[in-house]
């Protein structure tokens, strides 16, 4: 399953961000959209499904969906994107119930976690990058309030 979303209008947010450089810019968005991956796998794993008492057979033993839940970053071909996956691991099985199969029906668990929760993620991106750049904004005023007329470190008397 494969669901994204794009942030557009924010203008203030990005003026503040382009202010502060591209690379400065560029790890403010992977903090945000890294504390929201985190965010929906936390929610994840409260939804998925789990039978506590059900034993692995020896051999086959992947260990339960919600724990094999993770997030990693993952490279994008699209410059200016940053991607971080919530995947489900080893835990094959987990897509089978969520899609169906030929055998099964469908017993969705992540999109309806998704749909419920992408209010609140893209809130979660936004608040992390607005303070992400006023630290940034911070760190460099005060970098530049250490320099010198001439570029140089300031002169004390």
């Amino acid at each position: 399953m494969k669901t994204s979303f794009e942030l557009k209008g924010a203008a203030e947010m990005e003026r503040a961000l382009g202010e502060l450089g591209e690379d400065i810019a560029a790890k403010a968005g992977r903090s945000a959209i890294r504390a929201a991956a985190k965010e929906l796998r936390d929610d994840l794993k409260q939804t998925a499904p789990y039978r506590p008492g059900e034993r692995m057979r020896r051999g086959k033993d992947f260990g339960h969906l919600r724990d094999n839940l993770r997030v990693r970053f993952e490279k994008s071909r699209k410059p200016y994107t940053i991607r971080f996956v919530v995947t489900i691991g080893r835990a094959f099985w987990g897509y089978f119930q969520e899609r169906g199969t030929v055998n099964m029906g469908a017993k969705p668990w992540a999109a309806p976690t998704f749909e419920r929760k992408k209010t609140q993620l893209l809130n979660i991106v936004l608040d992390t990058l607005r303070k992400r750049a006023a630290a940034a904004a911070r760190r460099q005023a005060r970098q530049k309030s250490k320099m010198g007329h001439n570029g140089g470190p300031a002169l004390e008397d």
